[in-house]
């Protein structure tokens, strides 16, 4: 993706992201900046250059709230896309998209299903010891593969082999012969199951597409820090020091050039034109 290309895309999803903010502003509900979108915030005050998408995360009680009362607030410029809004939508997060537009990573370009640029939502969820954080992370990702259609489950196939362990293959092929009504009710009631909050867990863990961090507890503890990306402040954790530490290292220093990609391969279709 050329450098214009991808600062529209950049602004694009900027704007879907103060429609988020405002919608956590009239509901109380709150979320912070997170993965790049927070480095971009804190290096760069904005966007990290190279980078392609927005991402925020939510203690799990706003993030179902958010789910219920956000749609009456988007209007038909917007998308809530779950997996209940959108039948070919598997992730146990939440996206905002932007109707009218269409962009894609290249491994949805055969997937049915919602394609507006996006910014992604993820609920954090109590992880009480290694064990709990083990059945959480494997337990995300069959909850995933549940809800990919055929077309999709296919044509990740061999990517999907090499991530997953034999025994969640087998239980995956095994529930490919599940009617599709059947898995998604399932996939349900397995996020019914991971979303609930915990007051006592002294970690929490972030639902990407699998659980990949997990943190202390105490770095969200107290009032969010407010910090200018791009044009307005947006909520950080107060401990966003240690959880960027945590998650990249040495974050203050740039990778080298030839490692400067938004690391999703976006292929933009159209930035004004709808294609689902």
């Amino acid at each position: 993706m050329d450098n214009e290309h991808l600062r529209d895309l950049q602004l694009c999803e900027y704007e879907i992201l103060k429609v988020l903010d405002d919608i956590c502003k009239k509901e109380n509900l709150q979320y912070y900046l997170a993965a790049g979108t927070l480095l971009g915030a804190v290096r760069h005050h904005g966007f990290i250059p190279w980078d392609d998408d927005v991402d925020v995360i939510m203690p799990v009680d706003d993030f179902i709230k958010f789910n219920e009362v956000a749609k009456k607030h988007l209007g038909d410029q917007y998308f809530l896309q779950t997996s209940k809004t959108d039948p070919d939508y598997g992730y146990l997060f939440t996206k905002i998209r932007k109707n009218g537009t269409t962009l894609m990573s290249p491994w949805e370009r055969n997937n049915p299903g919602h394609h507006g640029v996006w910014v992604d939502i993820f609920p954090i969820i109590p992880i009480n010891n290694k064990m709990d954080y083990y059945v959480k992370k494997t337990t995300v990702r069959f909850s995933n593969f549940l809800c990919m259609n055929d077309v999709l489950f296919n044509y990740n196939y061999e990517y999907l082999v090499k991530r997953s362990n034999p025994i969640l293959m087998k239980a995956i092929a095994i529930m490919r012969k599940t009617p599709a009504d059947a898995r998604k009710r399932l996939h349900l009631k397995i996020q019914k199951a991971l979303l609930k909050s915990n007051p006592k867990a002294s970690s929490v863990g972030i639902i990407w597409t699998n659980i990949t961090l997990v943190v202390p507890k105490h770095l969200f503890d107290g009032k969010p820090e407010m910090l200018t990306f791009e044009t307005q402040k947006f909520p950080v954790m107060p401990e966003y020091d240690e959880f960027l530490t945590r998650q990249y290292g040495d974050y203050m220093t740039p990778p080298p050039e030839n490692q400067r990609n938004g690391g999703h391969g976006m292929i933009i279709v159209d930035l004004e034109k709808e294609l689902w």
